[in-house]
């Protein structure tokens, strides 16, 4: 178990590589950030060991050109938030309102709340992960993906079919697109749109 302390838990050689935010500054305003999302304390430990990957492997963490920043549920305990925050995290947002709440028989209920990453807005870009990745190599080039504007998502598809993955996802937070979003998911969970075992957060963004 990761003890708390005032540093971050930081380790692995340092990488030689060209830092992407020199590059990134006229693109999109404000810092860039990693990203990612938990919904309880069973998702602490797989958060830690993402932030340890990625301050090993990413030149922008090393150099302290990016953040990484966490949302987090409310109910979370302080001797989590102690280790997440020695792990590293600069930043730990709870969660306004889970929306969970509003379709509890999904099985994917707690993916909805990655529809609060468009309220990040202090970050100029966002490069999002799933709390159970693993950074093998450095990730900066993600941030070298042009984004037209806040409605577009950078995200892995699926050939010619309108779909695309979100445990890996490039974004501009935007609060008009946040609002517009949760908007869009609390109309469709009452018209029964975003219903069953299977509903997802996927099914909103991509909507």
């Amino acid at each position: 178990q990761a003890a708390a302390a005032s540093a971050p838990l930081r380790g692995g050689p340092p990488v030689e590589r060209e830092i992407v935010a020199d590059k990134l500054g006229h693109k999109a305003p404000g810092k860039f950030a990693y990203v990612s999302v938990i919904s309880n304390e069973k998702y602490v430990d797989g958060a830690i060991v993402l932030a340890l990957s990625l301050y090993n492997k990413s030149a922008l963490l090393q150099q302290e050109r990016c953040e990484l920043a966490l949302l987090i549920p409310d109910s979370l305990h302080d001797d989590s938030i102690a280790r997440l925050r020695a792990a590293g995290y600069h930043q730990l947002k709870r969660t306004e309102e889970s929306l969970a709440s509003l379709i509890p028989e999904s099985a994917w209920k707690d993916t909805f709340d990655k529809m609060y990453l468009w309220s990040f807005v202090e970050y100029g870009m966002l490069a999002f992960l799933d709390a159970d990745m693993l950074a093998l190599e450095d990730p900066d080039s993600v941030f070298d993906y042009q984004i037209p504007n806040a409605s577009y998502i950078g995200a892995l598809g699926s050939g010619d079919k309108k779909y695309f993955q979100t445990g890996m996802m490039t974004i501009i937070p935007d609060r008009d697109i946040f609002d517009a979003l949760i908007a869009h998911f609390k109309a469709g969970v009452a018209r029964k749109e975003f219903t069953g075992l299977n509903a997802r957060d996927g099914q909103v963004v991509r909507s």
